[in-house]
């Protein structure tokens, strides 16, 4: 399932924080977390009481000047 997340949610979970999960996410197990803008963030874990944490992060950047975008995989186990 999908779970969209606010842009606070967003920075705490890019952080590996857990967070209160939205109140329109219901999923058991892992879901796919995305920003407030569409992007991808990664894979998250539901937890007890109703929050979540990242289980595997990614992130895209575009260095300044390059217009090839380079992917970086965090784990946060």
């Amino acid at each position: 399932p999908r779970v969209d997340l606010d842009d606070g949610a967003e920075r705490r979970v890019l952080l590996g924080q857990t967070v209160p999960a939205p109140i329109s996410a219901n999923f058991s197990g892992e879901a796919r977390a995305y920003a407030r803008s569409g992007r991808f963030l990664g894979l998250v874990v539901g937890q007890p009481g109703g929050h979540i944490r990242a289980v595997r992060l990614f992130t895209t950047a575009a260095p300044s000047g390059d217009a090839r975008a380079r992917t970086a995989e965090i784990e946060t186990d």
